[in-house]
């Protein structure tokens, strides 16, 4: 015997419970009243997780009141406006956990029409998608541009937040108010994981140069400049072997 949930009453996004229905495939399914004033059979499940926000009739009255005028439905542009609105307003957007939830917004005037959108933003260009210069602030002309992948995987990282004297701070922030290279600091902090003070105040290593055929490269550097693996030069130099011997690519019978 399938107990029923007691859902009478509550209200879900656009939805208001009104009774239980049936229990089909493994789920409980109630009657719900959109605002829109249909009534409509929905899987429980689906209401309490956001996948259903009303009958149907929201999606449907964004679309067709933005299709109405500009004939570009069809597009690349019309569909990153579209995305953006909905996984910024609407709970049943697979992305509104990073977006709405967030309190991430889409300004007015965009959500006004996207005509609107178009005429500050311009179409999109082949290869890019849109990307907030700061992650934290909301969709408007001031903090959107086209970008591509590697742009915004940088925008990513860039706007990440660290704890450093008393305060959230991007690492150029932290940069900034250390005086320690910021290049230094993300790749400790980031790819290292370091914690803040110690990628602040550890010294750079120090590593020494070799001098070959005019140039002046750290092992590591020669290692890719001339494709030896640094453990075969390193091996040849703690075994005496010359700088020049130890970089040749010919291969010496008594290593």
């Amino acid at each position: 015997m399938y107990k029923i949930t007691d859902l009478a009453g509550q209200r879900f996004a656009y939805l208001t419970a009104l009774r239980f229905a049936e229990h089909k495939n493994r789920g409980e399914y109630w009657y719900f009243r959109c605002d829109c004033g249909t009534e409509k059979v929905i899987r429980v499940s689906s209401v309490k997780s956001g996948d259903t926000v009303s009958c149907g009739c929201w999606r449907r009255s964004r679309i067709s009141s933005a299709n109405k005028t500009h004939g570009m439905s069809e597009t690349r542009t019309f569909k990153i406006w579209s995305r953006m609105i909905f996984r910024c307003s609407s709970p049943s957007d697979r992305g509104y956990k990073n977006y709405g939830a967030r309190g991430i917004k889409v300004c007015q005037r965009w959500l006004d029409s996207f005509e609107n959108f178009l005429a500050d933003m311009g179409e999109a260009p082949v290869g890019m998608s849109l990307d907030r210069i700061d992650n934290n602030g909301d969709y408007e002309p001031e903090n959107c541009r086209w970008a591509n992948s590697r742009q915004q995987a940088n925008n990513r990282r860039n706007n990440l937040r660290y704890e450093y004297d008393g305060a959230m701070m991007t690492v150029r922030e932290i940069s900034e108010a250390t005086g320690v290279s910021a290049s230094l600091l993300g790749d400790r902090i980031q790819r290292m994981g370091w914690s803040v003070q110690d990628a602040i105040r550890r010294p750079c290593r120090s590593y020494p140069k070799y001098e070959y055929q005019g140039k002046s490269l750290t092992i590591a550097e020669w290692s890719r400049v001339l494709g030896i693996p640094a453990t075969r030069i390193w091996y040849r130099l703690n075994h005496g072997w010359s700088i020049e011997a130890s970089l040749d690519h010919r291969e010496k019978n008594n290593q």
